[in-house]
């Protein structure tokens, strides 16, 4: 089968995208969260240059969708661990509207909201994560759903409304809470 030019070219970008998301990983797994970071945005900018090209056929978009959704949920576990939870919620915010169903950002929005005080919409989030996965018994989503509970609880009993959030999605900031603001410049994100 004869691919042509541009889609071997086409083969090494999701390659090559693939193995900085791994080498992401493996800086992760060595506790070096400054590269792992680096790695995984560099990946997501990989992503949406991708996704600029015109005529990429059905098949290559759902590949990036997967690549994309993989590697900003692998930035979201990183920044969740340095406790940067405004870029958790923009990502797995950014993940579910790739994929309404996934899980893991269900999970993870839900606990950087709760951890940003957000405990109306933690609470709303995580309990449709419990209703979407009512049979498994994840010792996680039931404890983090016990505390968005609890903590939503008081809050209405303080009688307290919740700005709602202004996260401003548009073609910048989707490549993120990456780090590349409004004019594209590099901002700090570590």
């Amino acid at each position: 089968m004869d691919l042509g030019y541009q889609g071997m070219d086409q083969i090494n970008v999701y390659q090559e995208i693939t193995e900085t998301n791994k080498s992401g990983n493996e800086a992760f797994k060595n506790d070096d969260i400054d590269q792992a970071i680096i790695n995984y945005l560099e990946a997501i900018l990989s992503i949406e240059d991708e996704k600029e090209k015109e005529n990429l056929t059905q098949q290559q978009k759902d590949q990036l969708r997967e690549l994309e959704i993989e590697c900003r949920g692998n930035l979201a576990t990183v920044k969740d661990h340095i406790q940067d939870y405004h870029t958790v919620i923009i990502q797995s915010e950014t993940i579910l509207k790739l994929d309404p169903l996934n899980i893991r950002a269900k999970y993870m929005l839900a606990k950087g909201l709760h951890k940003m005080k957000k405990y109306e919409r933690a609470f709303q989030t995580i309990k449709e994560l419990r209703e979407q996965t009512f049979n498994i018994n994840n010792t996680e989503y039931i404890e983090l759903y016990s505390l968005c509970e609890k903590d939503y609880e008081q809050y209405k009993k303080d009688g307290k409304k919740e700005d709602q959030p202004n996260y401003n999605f548009n073609k910048y900031n989707l490549k993120m809470g990456s780090g590349i603001g409004d004019q594209g410049q590099q901002l700090e994100f570590l």
